[in-house]
């Protein structure tokens, strides 16, 4: 019985050597991702005016300020290019002819506040409503690290989390930390007529977040965050990986 007591205490004072390190070990490595990916991830701000010209006199019909994130998914020492959702990717002059002489005006610009310097975006490379993606560049080498993005989806209940900036906050430059679980893939209906292939993640969403990188254990981006149920906001919608790695893969490969 002694023999028997004294290879549980043994057993026992291992085990609590464990759940000691435990955290030491894995906590730091979580506290690594985390830095990591926040010097991925940017605040972002599109101005967007829209006009109606009739018989040469023109009247604001529409004027907003859409805050957002964005995260870099390349650089080189020509540019630097980053992803977020089509719904806050708006830049430049755009022109609608109506009738006669007649046209709708629409003036955007998109900025990145990037360790506290302001860029303006140069250009749109990809742009895609129905899955809520959006690829645009700086044509200028910035900070910033860019994240990869996972070559596998994620599996039902696997723990991810997204760093981003709700309402524009972010901590000293690092967004706010989200944490949740991927739910699984399916089709919501958008309108009357649309319907949309989309991932679901159990994850605190807020407005300013759209756009966040959804990341995995390793660091990889598996989501993006582009909207939330109305009625369940843990319910975050995201385009599909494959749809992530497809705009990807037509932008660079062109």
């Amino acid at each position: 019985m002694k023999n028997v007591f004294t290879s549980f205490s043994g057993h026992f004072r291992k085990f609590m050597l464990f759940l000691f390190l435990l955290p030491l070990c894995c906590g730091g490595n979580h506290k690594n991702i985390y830095l990591e990916v926040s010097e991925s991830v940017f605040f972002t701000v599109t101005d967007y005016k829209e006009e109606i010209c009739i018989n040469k006199r023109c009247n604001s019909s529409e004027q907003r300020l859409m805050l957002g994130t964005s995260f870099m998914i390349d650089k080189t020492k020509e540019q630097s290019v980053f992803m977020s959702v089509a719904h806050l990717c708006f830049s430049g002059d755009i022109k609608i002819d109506l009738l006669a002489d007649d046209y709708a005006h629409r003036k955007s610009a998109m900025y990145l506040d990037i360790r506290g310097t302001i860029y303006e975006v140069d250009r749109i490379l990809y742009w895609d409503p129905a899955a809520d993606l959006c690829i645009f560049s700086i044509e200028k080498q910035t900070e910033g690290v860019p994240l990869k993005i996972s070559k596998k989806e994620a599996e039902y209940g696997e723990e991810v989390f997204s760093i981003g900036g709700p309402g524009g906050y972010f901590i000293g430059n690092k967004g706010f930390i989200s944490p949740g679980i991927f739910s699984g893939n399916m089709r919501i209906k958008i309108s009357e007529d649309e319907r949309a292939n989309v991932s679901i993640y159990s994850l605190s969403t807020l407005s300013g977040m759209s756009g966040s990188p959804i990341v995995n254990k390793q660091g990889k981006v598996v989501g993006v965050v582009a909207s939330v149920h109305m009625d369940w906001h843990r319910m975050t919608y995201s385009p599909r990986l494959k749809d992530i790695r497809s705009s990807t893969e037509k932008v660079f490969l062109k």
